[in-house]
This record gives C-alpha cells, structure tokens and sequence, in this order.
C-alpha cells in the first residue's frame, strides 16, 4: 500500500508542431529515431525545473511540476534547446 498525498500542482503539455505531416514523409525507423532525439533534448529542461516526465504519448510529452513558475522556467528552455535543435 501506498501514501495518498494531495496537492496542487502544474501540467505541462507539449508537442510538435505538424508532427504527423512530418512523419509521413519518414520511414518507421526515422520517426523512432526523430522521436528519441527530440524528447532526449526537451528532458533535461523538465528536470532542470524539478518536473518529471508522466508520459510520451508519440510526439507529446506530459510533464508535472510543483508550481506553474517552475513549468513556465523549463516551457522557455525548451524553447531554446528547440531553437538550437532545429
């Protein structure tokens, strides 16, 4: 058994833009990949905010933070890591 805890908290919601126009012109194996290498970029930024990852679902990400200014922190470094990824 576990500890029910509740509190408040911020969701992070993110994807990619025309994800889906983007992935028919890919193989299976250049999405996999596509895919790895932009979500192991935006990681780092979550977890530099104290976020965590609930889950990938294809090119979205569910992240949770404990206040929406950490959330807000790591949505702009996200932004420039997409910047220099891009």
């Amino acid at each position: 058994s576990g500890d029910f805890i509740e509190k408040e908290m911020a969701l992070m919601f993110t994807d990619i833009r025309n994800f889906t126009g983007l992935s028919e012109g890919m193989t299976a194996e250049e999405n996999f990949k596509f895919l790895n290498s932009y979500l192991s970029r935006m990681n780092p930024s979550i977890e530099n905010y104290g976020g965590f990852v609930d889950k990938f679902i294809g090119d979205e990400i569910m992240a949770l933070f404990d206040d929406a200014e950490s959330a807000l922190k790591a949505a702009i470094e996200m932004r420039i890591e997409l910047r220099v990824y891009n």
